[in-house]
């Protein structure tokens, strides 16, 4: 995946050891940046009902820190992304602790064998107008598995 120019990955990650790897864009004036995720679920059952993609895909993006009833979401949608099956959905809404502040995601998650590839990019914003997703998605769509 080719990242977006100054994003740089957290400390400490380790895709081998815990399954997950974050990035995180440049802040803005308003303190806030765009985060970026990749995480591998291994299933131990792929048959349970728990891993059906749109089942994963929903939850990560219901969002807890999202105020419930604020909740936006996107029908999902189906598609290819360099050979690989993957499905995708937007949600947005209000952060339950900074009210002030709205929350934007875009994810995507493709079944590989026993395993669950979700990449996704999360932001918070100060408008409800504002949309800084745009080169974290851009990225997400270089995604090439290896």
């Amino acid at each position: 995946m080719r990242l977006p120019k100054n994003y740089r990955r957290h400390k400490g990650d380790n895709l081998k050891a815990t399954n997950q790897a974050n990035w995180e864009g440049p802040a803005r004036a308003d303190g806030n940046n765009t985060q970026l995720m990749i995480q591998i679920i291994t299933m131990v059952n792929p048959k349970d009902p728990k891993y059906a993609p749109r089942t994963v895909l929903t939850n990560h993006l219901s969002n807890s820190s999202m105020e419930t009833g604020s909740i936006r979401k996107s029908p999902i949608e189906e598609g290819d992304l360099n050979r690989l099956a993957f499905i995708r959905g937007r949600s947005e809404g209000v952060d339950r602790l900074r009210k002030t502040m709205f929350l934007r995601d875009v994810a995507y998650l493709a079944s590989d064998g026993n395993r669950l590839i979700l990449i996704s990019a999360h932001d918070h914003m100060s408008a409800k107008t504002d949309d800084f997703l745009g080169p974290a998605e851009a990225a997400i769509l270089t995604f090439e598995k290896k």
